[in-house]
């Protein structure tokens, strides 16, 4: 190498080293640029919102702060003020100002004190991200230089929202958005020009704002920016004066509580902004008519309501008013949509649903309303009354208890609870053991939540076409971004169309019995319960286009008399439906029903002796056993007395129809229909038949083991034995264990006081009629 080589290499390599030296720099300066800053992340408040955007309700944040999420985008006449006071050059400074920080710097230094900041707005953002640092001049690089980089790394639109967002504003209000609800009852977009002017002073001295104190000051502060909004053209002179005679706000106000339960409930699960599907207006008009009825209620000891209405067309929750608006009520913080409770009578219709599905009956299927007792359960109507015998639909459409616990008990406890569990009832988790015969008239518990889902999806299921897809599980949506999966297994189109049909015959409540008569009325498959004890008083109603539920009681399950569905929630349940639109009615679905043959009276399928109507059924392998009733009877065509096989004068016999109800069934339904005609008595020289026995059992009508209770002298308490006669004038005599207890005539009991053991008893009539039962009597 020569010696020029030699001396022009130290010059390049120089100027090499320099180069990554200027590369490496640059390189570091830009990763520190656009190294992320993180801004940490605060607690905040629940905020509910309805469909349209409007504020339900508010939970303060775990921090004791009303801190509401960022908002969408700053009003205009907020930031327009918030710019003229604290950072007019925000928009093309890059996250400094240099002239006002010299001017904050020469300030200081004369006063020998810090009293003037010279912060931007992305500076204070940054000050706000570092709570508790003090006041220093280092402190201030550290902003300065943060600032750069949020403004290289952030539009300066997203950084204006974070910062009103996270600005303080007086007390514990954090942000914008709780400062215009708190202090002016009011969504920041609808301020005023007086009130964005108070509202931009505030985030530099937050102590103004407190009760009592400072009203003179901020209003010096609010007047002094709304003349610099003139003086800069923001405003004019006129709009600017009007603003000065607003009023500054005075004692913070409270946030609505439109929905106080949903806001509890969904707080516990997420914080934040939670866009609902609740109709605002709709939710109020609900809420007056609960307080209206509260105050009649409220006489009776009965302090709680609830309230769930649904749009069936998309299921949306248009209200959910979990508790009473009442203030000062037990129990009033119980979200009461989400508490199970025993349902009452409200999952009959679900059975007959059921049954219709499994072929187990027809619409007009009767059923026994007889004196029933099942081992130690013995179930009653609400009104003590027996029908006899009662078609299956107007036991549903009468909410009779015992031909639907008779109904239960051919359909199966285990397969209907599961059925159930199918539908969505998922707080039924206990074994069909353990509710047994009484799950039909509130033996478990649900929630109103469930029981309104199942109604409604029943509801989508007969508006929907053929090939859409069936209800789900979680089918409610309350929140805008819930999903939704699972699937309700609901029986049979056509088996659902007759259950709502049903439910559309009951008697409606005081007001509503004449509706019938007025074409403007509306139809409203609907039904109530009752809960064991008058605890609980509920009323479901569905139409195509929604399904209500109605939940009435105390929430610390307090019973109180009259305490019961038809008149405690039905009257809620209609005012309810008078607010909404008007509404149409399910047409059958003729995919899944087709006519059939049935017996007029019995509603099952015809005998060779019934009279035939044709009705509309749902299309099942399976189908109810043919009518037992009707039968062929021989009479004498002199006496008119029934004659059989046995009887000398056979060939003489007229033939006639009858309908022959067992004795028991036909003593009750003849008291409620004189039309029914009873079988003409037997001829003197026949025998009856055992399969017309005119002599039945009332209790026990079956083998019964029972413990007789012991009195105080050590006697044992005796029994009530009953039975009834197809004859009213016929005598029956009593025997047990081949003893003579006595006779009876027109009303038969019998009182018996027998020893622990198994016995028989024996009843015959004047006619050699005879009927035997067993009873054990244990110790």
């Amino acid at each position: 190498m020569t010696p020029t080589q030699e001396s022009t290499r130290g010059p390049v390599r120089t100027k090499r080293l320099r180069r990554w030296w200027v590369i490496g720099f640059t390189c570091m300066a830009l990763l520190w640029l656009f190294w992320p800053v993180h801004l940490s992340e605060e607690p905040l408040s629940t905020v509910l919102m309805d469909q349209s955007g409007a504020l339900m309700d508010a939970r303060i944040a775990s921090d004791g702060q009303w801190r509401f999420p960022h908002s969408e985008e700053v009003p205009e006449k907020f930031e327009m003020a918030l710019l003229t006071y604290e950072d007019r050059w925000f928009h093309w400074h890059p996250g400094f100002n240099p002239v006002s920080m010299y001017n904050a710097f020469r300030e200081n230094s004369r006063s020998g004190e810090i009293r003037r900041g010279g912060s931007t707005i992305t500076m204070q953002l940054v000050r706000l991200n570092r709570k508790g640092q003090p006041r220093t001049y280092r402190e201030k690089w550290i902003e300065l230089m943060t600032a750069i980089r949020l403004t290289c790394q952030f539009r300066k639109r997203s950084i204006l929202k974070e910062y009103v967002s996270r600005a303080p504003f007086g007390g514990n209000v954090v942000g914008l958005e709780a400062a215009t609800w708190r202090y002016y009852g009011k969504p920041p977009h609808l301020l005023s020009w007086g009130e964005a002017a108070t509202l931009a002073v505030l985030p530099n001295s937050p102590a103004l704002i407190h009760p009592g104190r400072n009203r003179d000051r901020l209003r010096q502060k609010r007047d002094a920016l709304l003349d610099r909004m003139v003086r800069q053209g923001n405003l004019t002179e006129h709009t600017a004066e009007m603003a000065r005679l607003e009023p500054i706000p005075e004692i913070p106000l409270a946030l609505p509580r439109r929905a106080p339960e949903l806001a509890t409930t969904l707080g516990q699960k997420t914080n934040g902004r939670i866009p609902t599907t609740l109709d605002g207006r709709l939710q109020d008009a609900a809420r007056a008519i609960m307080l209206r009825h509260h105050d009649q209620l409220s006489g009776n000891g009965i302090d709680n309501q609830a309230v769930l209405i649904i749009r069936n067309s998309d299921h949306h929750v248009l209200v959910y008013a979990g508790n009473s608006p009442a203030a000062g009520i037990r129990g009033g913080d119980v979200d009461i949509i989400q508490a199970p409770r025993s349902p009452g009578s409200t999952l009959k219709p679900l059975l007959f649903a059921c049954a219709l599905d499994d072929g187990l009956i027809w619409p007009g299927t009767l059923i026994p309303d007889i004196p029933t007792q099942y081992g130690s359960y013995r179930p009653e109507n609400y009104n003590r009354q027996f029908e006899g015998i009662v078609p299956a639909e107007q036991a549903l459409a009468s909410s009779l208890n015992i031909p639907m616990v008779r109904l239960l008990r051919s359909f199966g406890v285990d397969p209907f609870l599961k059925k159930l569990q199918g539908f969505g009832l998922n707080t039924l988790d206990r074994s069909a053991e353990h509710y047994g015969l009484s799950l039909i008239l509130g033996g478990g518990e649900v929630t109103l939540w469930q029981l309104v889902q199942v109604y409604a999806a029943v509801a989508h299921e007969l508006n929907r076409s053929t090939d859409a897809p069936p209800a789900t599980k979680n089918l409610l949506q309350v929140e805008s971004r819930q999903e939704v999966k699972g699937q309700i297994e609901l029986p049979g189109r056509g088996a659902i169309w007759h259950m709502v049909e049903a439910m559309r015959l009951p008697d409606r409540p005081t007001g509503q019995e004449n509706w019938t008569y007025f074409q403007s009325s509306r139809m409203i498959a609907w039904k109530t319960g009752t809960s064991f004890g008058f605890k609980d008083a509920w009323a479901i109603g569905v139409t195509p286009e929604y399904t209500i539920g109605v939940w009435v009681g105390n929430a610390d399950a307090q019973p109180r008399p009259d305490l019961m569905g038809l008149k405690a929630a039905a009257p809620v349940l209609f005012d309810l439906f008078d607010l909404l639109p008007e509404t149409t009615w399910f047409s059958p679905p003729l995919d899944d029903l087709d006519y059939a043959a049935t017996c007029k009276f019995s509603g099952q399928p015809p005998g060779p002796f019934c009279p035939r109507d044709t009705v509309l059924v749902p299309v099942r392998s399976r189908q109810p056993a043919p009518c037992p009733y009707h039968q062929e009877i021989l009479l004498d065509p002199v006496t008119g007395n029934r004659i059989n096989s046995s009887c000398s004068s056979l060939h003489l016999a007229q033939q006639k129809t009858f309908a022959v109800l067992p004795p028991l069934q036909g003593h009750y339904y003849q008291l409620h229909h004189p039309e029914y005609g009873t079988l003409p008595p037997l001829d003197p020289r026949c025998q009856e038949s055992t399969d017309l026995c005119p002599i039945q059992w009332i209790y026990p009508a079956e083998f019964t083991r029972m413990v007789l209770p012991v009195d105080l002298d050590g006697q044992r308490q005796s029994i009530l034995l009953s039975a009834t006669h197809r004859d009213d004038q016929a005598v029956i005599h009593w025997h047990m264990d081949e003893k003579f207890l006595g006779t009876t005539k027109q009303v038969h009991t019998m009182t018996v006081q027998p020893p622990p053991g198994l016995h028989t008893l024996t009843l015959l009539d004047g006619s050699g009629n005879r009927t035997v039962q067993q009873i054990e009597i244990q110790e």
